[in-house]
């Protein structure tokens, strides 16, 4: 009898492809089994907007230049990534004006087994703030205690990065993905310990309220029916304010056609771009977005399954270009059954 039992699964197997891709449409947490071709898990954190401070120079013990370091900004449509110097009660702002420069490194390959990497620097003069650039682009300011007067790098705490047109204070209702906390009120002034390096927190600075730090998460399953795909995704942190999640399906060689932003689970179907700034719902919860789904086909992607490698989730800046940006935290390499089709 066990002779019959491959066939008969084969069969049951067929019998279950054919039935969902005759269907219009189907409830996507019913999907099971057979069915699930794809596992999608948190990638490792890379192609986030970063900020460092790197060094502070020091006039006695009081900071008299901040030197500071920002990356994966993606540029920004309609405003710019502007520096503030807040205070530690968020009462107070001031642009962090100062000497602004951009470092581009291009790989290079100068033989078959090695590469090397050209660097670009750019003098950009004085400035506080930057409309981005492409990821091998680093943005980088002195901040100097002369371009603040009559106010004093000593006078504030934080060095906060907002979304925003020009403007002399930060707007509490931007964007601000990216903030540092330079100085430490533990400890007594004036010991040069009580000024700090490092790297930035990413997610929503509330100039004095509780910040929002983003860290990615989440996963899925996703299921191809002939020409259509439909992911399904659970438990993904909330976008920072002025983000929304993004789909993609990725070649090899970096290319990509946009699959879509997330969708409330079905039958709704709605849009997700706003869950940054959403009311707590069932699905919008304050930290997370339950569930979501992602559904697109061949036709709208203007290629097939196979011509793809990489099914991915980027978090992008609506503010900013339509492209693919550089922040993936969710992907899944495609299945092997869908890239034995490019051998057909």
């Amino acid at each position: 009898m066990a002779t019959y039992v491959r066939p008969i699964r084969g069969l049951l197997l067929a019998l279950a492809l054919a039935a969902a891709a005759c269907e219009e449409e189907r409830d996507p947490t019913n999907l099971f089994g057979y069915l699930l071709d794809m596992t999608v898990d948190t990638k490792v954190a890379g192609g986030l907007p970063a900020l460092t401070v790197d060094s502070i120079r020091f006039t006695a013990a009081s900071p008299s230049q901040l030197f500071v370091s920002l990356r994966f900004l993606d540029p920004v449509q309609g405003g710019a990534y502007q520096l503030f110097l807040v205070t530690l009660d968020g009462r107070r702002s001031v642009p962090a004006r100062g000497d602004y420069t951009t470092v581009r490194a291009d790989t290079v390959r100068v033989s078959r087994d090695s590469l090397a990497v050209n660097l670009t620097v750019e003098n950009r003069g004085k400035a506080a703030g930057t409309a981005g650039g492409p990821p091998n682009v680093t943005h980088r300011f002195a901040i100097q205690e002369a371009d603040l007067l009559p106010d004093s790098l000593d006078h504030f705490a934080y060095l906060v990065v907002a979304v925003q047109g020009a403007g002399t204070t930060l707007d509490p209702a931007a964007p601000a993905p990216l903030w540092f906390k330079y100085r430490d009120e533990r400890v007594p002034l004036p010991r040069t310990s009580a000024w700090l390096t490092g790297t930035a927190s990413f997610g929503r600075f509330v100039a004095g309220g509780t910040p929002y730090r983003y860290a990615p998460g989440g996963q899925g399953l996703g299921s191809f029916f002939e020409s259509r795909l439909v992911v399904n995704l659970s438990h993904l942190p909330r976008p920072p304010l002025g983000y929304a999640y993004h789909a993609w399906l990725v070649r090899r060689d970096g290319s990509a056609a946009h699959a879509g932003p997330l969708l409330s689970p079905y039958p709704e179907l709605a849009s997700l771009d706003g869950a940054d700034a959403a009311a707590p719902s069932v699905v919008v919860q304050e930290t997370e977005i339950v569930y979501a789904t992602v559904r697109t086909d061949e036709g709208a992607l203007g290629a097939p399954f196979h011509s793809f490698d990489q099914f991915l989730v980027t978090l992008e800046l609506k503010a900013g270009q339509p492209a693919r940006g550089p922040a993936s935290v969710l992907g899944a390499d495609l299945p092997g059954a869908i890239l034995a089709r490019r051998q057909r």
